[in-house]
């Protein structure tokens, strides 16, 4: 097996654990498919500038180092961001555990960036 391989079994035994522990489950079946990926493209130039972008009316996100600058880092805030938009559109606790929403929206129609 190819470090890769690994790396993606390594990856998803400690996210299935974290998982289990902060949601009280039963251990969860091993997916029929992991894959680990190295992102060659990820080094964003010209970054949008906001955390995600979204729209409440059309109900979708999109989130990426593309948003707000190259590398994990913005590429995780850029996530977090658009699931706090995904748990505002769906009337849900956002991450942070307040009223969902994202943290740079809009009201009511539109998230950091219409595009």
């Amino acid at each position: 097996m190819a470090w890769w391989g690994r790396l993606a079994i390594e990856v998803w035994t400690a996210m299935q654990a974290d998982l289990r522990a902060a949601m009280g489950i039963r251990p969860l079946n091993r997916p029929k498919y992991l894959s680990a990926h190295r992102w060659g493209s990820a080094f964003t130039t010209t970054p949008l500038g906001v955390p995600a972008v979204w729209e409440a009316d059309g109900r979708w996100a999109a989130a990426g180092d593309f948003c707000n600058g190259a590398g994990v880092e913005h590429a995780l805030t850029s996530g977090a961001a658009a699931a706090e938009a995904v748990a505002g559109m769906l009337g849900l606790p956002g991450i942070a555990g307040g009223g969902g929403g994202g943290s740079s929206g809009g009201g009511g129609g539109g998230g950091a960036a219409k595009r």
